[in-house]
């Protein structure tokens, strides 16, 4: 077993905990990932202060970037010193949705990506079993996974830019050029402007879009935004968000997407959708939440609601292609580094995160 640091959820609404924790060997299908960066996500904060039901202690994190260490038997994509990216949208490649081409809809990824019960846990502490967040727990010096989680990316790519595609830019270019219909000239609004929001404003704009709002309540937020491709802004605490949207745009976006998750801005963005608009909910909410719109408003403006999951991506082919995309200056992702924080800080990179003073992603780096 090897010993790593780790940040440990011991307890919800709780500070994390670094800790020490053992990791098991790679075995079939494994690899075992020394991390070179890790991105944190809101849905990591989501987990730290609201219950979803998870075995404690749990490693958080799934935005990982980092080097093959070392390969269990039977994994025959990767090799010692490939570096790797991981995504929460591992795939059997085998049941009813992967056949379909709707991998990120895998009905068989929790019994692919994890162990059988009856083998050891992958994480322990003390001997006692830890919970692995997205079969990831990507918050940790080495990380021990499913090659099915796993995908190559091209060596010349810094690390601490690479971990950004595994979730915040395959969701929100994703939910843009994937998940959405955008045409060339089409209209489309964002709402939230953190990573995944930034991601759908310059996916908008590789799609074709004519024009693009951001909105947001953080000045700073709206000035990286125009940076991602914004043709306009709008502060929602500046007067009716609605309001302004559709008078941008005259009359309602034809896409228009919602990134914070929760119940006031899904309504507001429902309304910001033209005629025969679509709106798409792509923030994720905590599990209590229920979102309430206007149905005679959806009925006779034939407005289409979606709910979009890791941007409808097939990882494995998205990601080497967002990081070609990069490498031609197609996309930015050095501009979507908000900072970087050793793992010791994390809880102080979170808070700024409550806080609403952090820009762009925060990056845990690993030396």
């Amino acid at each position: 077993m090897a010993k790593v640091k780790a940040a440990l959820l011991e307890k919800v609404g709780a500070p994390l905990v670094i800790d020490e924790v053992e990791l098991d060997s790679p075995r079939e299908g494994e690899v075992l990932v020394q991390v070179r960066a890790s991105g944190l996500c809101h849905s990591d904060l989501s987990y730290i202060d609201h219950d979803y039901g998870f075995r404690l202690p749990i490693v958080l994190g799934h935005e990982v970037a980092g080097v093959v260490a070392e390969v269990g038997p039977g994994v025959r994509s990767l090799a010692p010193g490939d570096h790797v990216v991981t995504c929460l949208s591992g795939h059997c490649g085998l049941c009813t949705m992967c056949v379909q081409g709707k991998t990120w809809l895998c009905t068989e990824q929790h019994r692919v990506l994890g162990r059988n019960k009856g083998m050891p846990s992958r994480i322990s502490r003390g001997g006692a079993r830890v919970t692995q967040s997205a079969h990831i727990g990507g918050l940790a010096e080495r990380v021990l996974v499913s090659e099915l989680a796993t995908v190559r990316v091209r060596s010349d790519l810094a690390l601490d830019r690479a971990a950004l595609l595994g979730c915040s830019v395959v969701t929100g270019v994703g939910a843009a050029t994937k998940a959405a219909c955008i045409h060339a000239g089409d209209k489309v609004v964002v709402v939230g402007c953190g990573a995944v929001g930034l991601n759908i404003v310059q996916g908008a704009r590789l799609a074709g879009a004519g024009f693009v709002v951001a909105v947001d309540v953080d000045d700073a937020k709206l000035g990286l935004a125009v940076q991602f491709g914004a043709d306009a802004v709008v502060d929602a605490q500046a007067g009716d968000a609605v309001a302004a949207v559709r008078e941008l745009t005259g009359g309602g976006a034809d896409h228009a997407f919602e990134v914070v998750g929760v119940a006031k801005t899904a309504a507001q963005v429902t309304k910001m959708a033209a005629k025969g608009g679509s709106v798409y909910l792509v923030g994720q909410p905590t599990p209590q939440v229920e979102y309430a719109f206007n149905a005679f408003d959806l009925v006779t403006s034939a407005k289409s609601v979606q709910g979009v999951l890791m941007g409808a991506t097939q990882f494995r082919l998205d990601i080497p292609r967002y990081a070609d995309l990069y490498s031609r200056g197609r996309i930015k992702l050095d501009e979507l580094v908000g900072q970087h924080v050793r793992l010791e800080d994390v809880n102080k990179a979170f808070q700024a995160m409550r806080d609403r003073t952090s820009v762009g992603r925060t990056v845990v780096v690993f030396d």
